[in-house]
């Protein structure tokens, strides 16, 4: 086991006895798809450095822009918010989204001005955890020794 994540394990089990003190480092398993995924008793647990998490937000975000509010889409693109008739445009994003869905990322892409600023606005408005927890959108610290992690379960 590497390092770091033998450091991962140690900060999932330090998160999962806070409920359960039954559960031993022998019963957190590494799922084999994600080198940042642990399985305890049957649940799955994302675990990630600070910067691992803003990554991976990011990206999550990126994928998601479909699903993103259409003011939320206009308020952060400066093409947008001139725009004379607000209402009319928010609509048409909007139906663009249902019509589309997952197919009108690059085209909502294409309207933000600053990505990096539209996932900074987008994390300080729902957390994260939002993006990264598909169980119930938390983001859970827990230090170790060395590290601070970030843990969402799946």
């Amino acid at each position: 086991m590497k390092n770091q994540e033998l450091e991962k394990t140690k900060a999932l089990l330090q998160f999962i006895k806070k409920e359960d003190n039954k559960t031993t480092i022998n019963d957190i398993k590494k799922v084999e798809y994600s080198d940042n995924v642990f399985n305890v008793n049957g649940s799955n647990y994302l675990i990630l450095t600070d910067e691992e998490a803003d990554t991976k937000a990011s990206e999550a975000i990126r994928e998601l822009l479909w699903a993103f509010n259409a003011n939320f889409i206009i308020d952060n693109s400066e093409k947008l918010t001139n725009a004379e008739n607000y209402e009319t445009l928010s609509t048409a994003i909007s139906k663009m989204q249902a019509d589309l869905c997952e197919d009108a990322n690059e085209l909502i892409f294409a309207l933000i001005d600053d990505f990096d600023e539209f996932v900074d606005k987008a994390i300080a408005a729902d957390g994260r955890g939002h993006f990264l927890s598909g169980y119930d959108g938390e983001e859970n610290e827990q230090e170790t020794e060395n590290n601070l992690f970030y843990i969402y379960k799946q």
